[in-house]
């Protein structure tokens, strides 16, 4: 049973720089691995986003936080937390 829903195992995904579907998919062995460290941690999302929901759910569970707004406050920087990235490791494998 999984934990995230595969729009939230996306979401944290993209945010670390990880695409989830394209592993999924893969056929190669080095794309169905996690490196070691992330490149990147954020996720950028306004108020009228499609993903905010899942943001939101996210955050409620305390796999992202909010960060800094940006664009005149109109966007606003998404991080996911160390126990987001503990599920998300986790997840990505079950998953794939």
């Amino acid at each position: 049973m999984f934990k995230l829903s595969e729009n939230q195992i996306s979401i944290i995904g993209h945010s670390l720089g990880i695409n989830v579907y394209h592993a999924k998919v893969s056929k190669k062995k080095r794309d169905k691995k996690l490196p070691n460290d992330f490149y990147r941690n954020r996720f950028c999302a306004g108020d009228s986003h499609d993903d905010m929901p899942t943001l939101l759910s996210l955050e409620e569970l305390g796999y992202m936080s909010r960060g800094l707004k940006i664009n005149n406050g109109r966007d606003i920087l998404w991080y996911v937390t160390e126990t987001g990235i503990d599920i998300f490791k986790q997840e990505f494998y079950a998953y794939i």
